[in-house]
């Protein structure tokens, strides 16, 4: 049995053997159901035409994406520290490459995602089996993000045309 993805928001939901009649997190008010209605992919379906775009963001800070690009565009942060390794969010699809270079880096103490995004990606699932931290969905940048993660994405978002 497939674990089904939704197209729109990129979460992964449980494996059956029929795709759900909807997506719990784009029925959420804060996120939408695409113009097509529910869709549905899987892991083995996203793989065939997408990869893992790893990219070095600073030191020790490793961006992992998709491209080209899938759902909302969502992209996950491995921030390697001393201590142990933080995945920070998570993204739909880890392809071997991607898995390989996360495991090369060393093992991941915790992988923090926001509230309504706490159920698994399909990263979680393929990385390695660690606490999960999930964090309020309204979030401000430095409230409870690893300083250099904070710092990075103040950089970033400041760098951003608006939509």
């Amino acid at each position: 049995m497939p674990a089904w993805i939704c197209v729109t928001c990129g979460v992964q939901q449980a494996a059956t053997a029929e795709p759900p009649p909807a997506c719990p997190i784009c029925e959420d008010e804060r996120q939408y159901v695409g113009w097509e209605g529910q869709r549905w992919t899987t892991g083995t379906e996203l793989a065939r035409d997408r990869t893992s775009d790893l990219r070095e963001e600073e030191t020790d800070l490793l961006g992992i994406g998709t491209s080209p690009s899938f759902a909302i565009g969502q992209r996950a942060l491995l921030v390697c520290t001393e201590r142990g390794n933080v995945l920070w969010d998570c993204v739909s699809l880890l392809d071997d490459a991607a898995l390989e270079e996360v495991t090369r880096r060393g093992a991941s103490r915790r992988s923090a995602c926001h509230i309504h995004i706490s159920t698994p990606r399909a990263s979680n699932g393929r990385t390695h089996s660690m606490p999960r931290s999930s964090f309020p969905p309204r979030i401000g940048i430095g409230s409870s993000v690893p300083h250099h993660v904070s710092s990075y994405l103040k950089r970033t978002r400041s760098r951003r045309s608006p939509a």
